[in-house]
């Protein structure tokens, strides 16, 4: 794995998990009383219904928020690991080539393989 690969992989993984622990955050008293209130015997269904619809309101909101965090750094990541095939192909676009356009399938590049062909 390049330096580049690795350091657009671990700044992706960064972003993810802080997007995870922001949704946690915010959602964590929803979920909590949502629990207490489904453990709790003595409080009738419209008063848990009630706590279960701002649960799932609140469940929908930070998704959305979420999703875009994950869009956001699968998006860095494909930035980034874009920018390194360009370098790499100018490179390779100065670099002397010993084949000519028609002498392989693979465009002008030599086959990886040192054996001669018999």
């Amino acid at each position: 794995m390049s330096e580049t690969e690795t350091e657009a992989l671990l700044e992706m993984a960064r972003e993810l998990r802080h997007a995870f622990v922001r949704r946690d955050d915010a959602l964590r008293p929803y979920r909590e009383r949502y629990d207490r209130a489904e453990d709790d015997l003595r409080m009738g269904p419209e008063k848990r219904a009630e706590i279960a619809r701002a649960y799932l309101r609140a469940s929908c909101a930070v998704d959305h928020v979420y999703d875009d965090h994950v869009n956001s750094a699968f998006e860095q990541y494909r930035k980034s690991m874009q920018a390194k095939p360009r370098t790499a192909n100018r490179k390779a676009a100065h670099a002397p080539s010993t084949a000519t356009e028609g002498d392989s399938p693979s465009g002008g590049r030599r086959p990886r393989s040192s054996a001669p062909f018999r």
